[in-house]
């Protein structure tokens, strides 16, 4: 049974397999027990009677007179023998006025003859029926000097008690067949969702991703359907993504080469006469190839940080330098698109330990994006400062803003939440890694329309620990 539907019916059937035979063996010697101890509690009362009765009025008459007597005194029952005998085990008489000199020498009449009393449950050689016989001593003076005895017919107490145990059966096996039943119900139950899972996840390794799996009840499996039509949305937009990455980077490459061919085709054709057509292409296939380094750059550090093999060389910093150092190269880009570069500093040296080249890689890839989607005449500005234990830094840009929809997905690997600008859909992911490397967070906000604002948090340095005092931004 390598099925689950195999396990959990068997598992079910033994469970209550178990419990039912105990139930039944339980109930079974509970019953034994009731209609045996009744037949020997009613012998037992009768031989106390009588056996008082004995040693209180017929203290001197002789055993068969006592026999007699208490034959003669004991109530008719057809269902009941009385038997007396004799201190050797021998029948003096009994109910039906029988006598025998043949001695008994059952268990019950053998601890009589001892002085206790003894009950035993055997075959009576005489009728061949099951009896129950229960014998106590009669005395005088401390000694044994007869037995009383008292016997019952056993059949119709087999009979009775062996019908309650057919019926105990009978009801076990219902409740075994009804369990097999709602084990095998429960079973599909809880197979078949499975199984259907199953097919949805075999059709979607196929690469049909239009297929869902249908929750069927708010449970584990349930959860489970959910899960799995979330991963297909996942593994369907990552997939676009990557389409989309594949075409964005395909024309990233295409725009620069054909820009270096057309100008080295240009500057061949045009001889060699020309300073100025010379000096204007050399130029853009200078710019064209620094845009080609940057996409590739872009590609060795996402494959390093999806490798996990990108080293750091960690220093103790001053963000407000590193800052400072920022805005002077992107100065002459921003009043180049007219737009407004501010920075807000903290005073004093909020000091971190990273990676100098690594973080200013950071920040250009936020300054790229908020002046590529900052129109002429907006604002970028940067603000530095710590608080409690981190060092914050705030870029915050006047643009267009990211729609809502999208803003989850920005650092995702490939991702670009729109096509008109060029990119590989790495700046952000990579950043958000590079943070994560130097123990930080970074967070996006933004507004449609309104703006965009991307925060950047990283474990500041106990300035009195190694002995600095706080002061102004170099």
């Amino acid at each position: 049974m390598n099925s689950i539907k195999g396990r959990v019916v068997w598992k079910f059937v033994i469970i209550i397999f178990v419990v039912v035979v105990l139930m039944g063996g339980m109930f079974t010697g509970m019953t034994w027990q009731y209609y045996y101890g009744s037949a020997s509690h009613a012998l037992n009362q009768k031989a106390d009677i009588s056996v008082a009765f004995y040693n209180k009025y017929l203290e001197s008459s002789s055993l068969l007179e006592k026999a007699r007597y208490i034959l003669d005194n004991s109530p008719v029952n057809d269902e009941t023998r009385t038997e007396i005998l004799d201190p050797y085990g021998g029948l003096i008489i009994d109910s039906y006025g029988f006598q025998s000199k043949e001695k008994l020498t059952t268990p019950d009449v053998k601890s009589a003859l001892k002085g206790d009393t003894g009950q035993w449950i055997g075959i009576n050689k005489s009728t061949g029926e099951r009896i129950l016989a229960l014998s106590k001593p009669l005395k005088k003076e401390n000694t044994v000097i007869g037995v009383v005895r008292y016997t019952t017919s056993m059949e119709l107490i087999d009979e009775t008690v062996r019908l309650i145990v057919y019926i105990t059966i009978g009801v076990g096996i219902a409740i075994i067949l009804l369990a097999i039943g709602g084990s095998i119900i429960m079973a599909n139950q809880i197979v078949r969702p499975i199984q259907e899972l199953t097919q949805v996840a075999k059709t979607l390794a196929d690469g049909n991703f239009e297929v869902k799996a249908i929750k069927r009840q708010d449970d584990e499996i349930g959860h489970l359907a959910e899960t799995l039509n979330y991963m297909s949305s996942e593994i369907q937009k990552n997939d676009q993504i990557k389409s989309e990455f594949i075409s964005s980077i395909s024309h990233e490459l295409r725009t620069p080469l054909t820009s270096i061919k057309g100008w080295n085709e240009t500057l061949v054709s045009g001889g060699m006469d020309d300073k100025e057509e010379i000096s204007e292409g050399l130029n853009v296939i200078s710019k064209e190839t620094d845009r080609l380094i940057g996409l590739v750059e872009n590609l060795l550090d996402f494959s390093k940080l999806h490798g996990d093999t990108m080293t750091l060389h960690y220093n103790d910093l001053n963000m407000n330098q590193i800052v400072t150092d920022i805005g002077s190269q992107f100065i002459p880009t921003c009043t180049q698109k007219q737009i407004n570069l501010q920075l807000q500093m903290q005073e004093g040296m909020l000091l971190i330990e990273g990676d100098m080249n690594r973080l200013k890689q950071v920040f250009v890839n936020l300054l790229d994006n908020a002046i590529k989607f900052t129109p002429a005449g907006g604002t970028i500005t940067i603000i530095t400062e710590q608080v409690d234990k981190l060092v914050t830094v705030q870029v915050k840009d006047t643009g267009i803003g990211i729609p809502p929809e999208k803003l989850r997905y920005v650092t995702d690997k490939f991702y670009k939440a729109g096509t008109l600008h060029a990119g590989s859909g790495l700046g952000l992911s990579i950043s958000k890694e590079l943070t994560r490397l130097h123990g930080g967070k970074l967070h996006i906000a933004s507004k449609w329309g309104e703006g965009t604002t991307v925060t950047l948090e990283i474990p500041a340095l106990d300035l009195e620990e190694l002995g600095l005092e706080g002061g102004m931004v170099e």
